[in-house]
């Protein structure tokens, strides 16, 4: 990997840098189901709860509030060398106006340089942005990650998302129904970049940490109304 920008982040198994922000500053933490029931494995990451982190997460957030966002993200990304690069491997969207900032440093790179991919659970901050007539940069893959342990399901969107070339991610606890292969094997993605492929409509994880696949499993017996003897597999 080439050079670290200031405000890029190292995601452990991850073939790149991500810019990051706070899971409660940012508000995914209350949400979406992963935060909230505390199946997010960013919660459960001695790492996030280092001082250092929380600072570091906490500057992030003031760049991306600042109007030095876009030069200075710029810069960064233009200096690390590498082809790909995720936002959010901690985090999410905050508001309508972050995600512009971020689609404007994205058009300004080109797809030969640069290819993005962004996991977002904000359906409400896509429908803005693209009911208003925005469009998604080409170098831009944006997945829309179920909020809970489930499918994705927006059929009112649907149409929406596919017009604008908006790709799906959802978990599972059933080997058998996961797509990625780092979280199958627990390994790290290799020379896999198949989030960054819009031609890759779904992409499926399965759920590894046992804490968090065990409140999973709690969440979906009182969604289905399974009792405390029943099997989720």
């Amino acid at each position: 990997m080439s050079k670290k920008g200031a405000h890029m982040s190292s995601p452990e198994k991850m073939p790149c840098y991500s810019f990051d922000l706070s899971i409660y500053i940012s508000g995914c933490i209350l949400r979406c189901m992963f935060g909230i029931k505390e199946m997010c494995y960013v919660i459960w990451n001695q790492h996030e709860r280092m001082p250092n982190r929380i600072n570091f997460l906490k500057r992030n957030h003031d760049l991306l509030e600042s109007t030095e966002f876009t030069s200075v993200l710029i810069n960064e990304l233009l200096e690390d060398g590498d082809r790909w690069f995720r936002f959010f491997s901690s985090g999410d969207f905050p508001d309508i106006e972050s995600m512009h900032k971020i689609m404007d440093v994205c058009k300004a790179i080109d797809i030969d340089t640069k290819k993005f991919w962004i996991p977002t659970s904000r359906d409400d901050i896509l429908w803005t942005y693209l009911t208003a007539g925005n469009k998604i940069p080409d170098n831009v893959c944006i997945r829309y990650s179920s909020p809970n342990p489930t499918f994705p399901e927006l059929p009112e969107l649907k149409e929406l998302f596919e017009k604008n070339g908006v790709c799906y991610s959802a978990t599972t606890m059933n080997k058998s129904e996961a797509t990625c292969p780092a979280s199958i094997n627990h390994s790290s993605c290799g020379t896999c970049r198949r989030c960054w492929d819009k031609n890759i409509k779904l992409i499926v994880y399965l759920m590894h940490n046992n804490t968090a696949v065990a409140r999973a499993r709690d969440f979906i017996k009182g969604l289905l109304h399974f009792g405390d003897g029943a099997v989720v597999p």
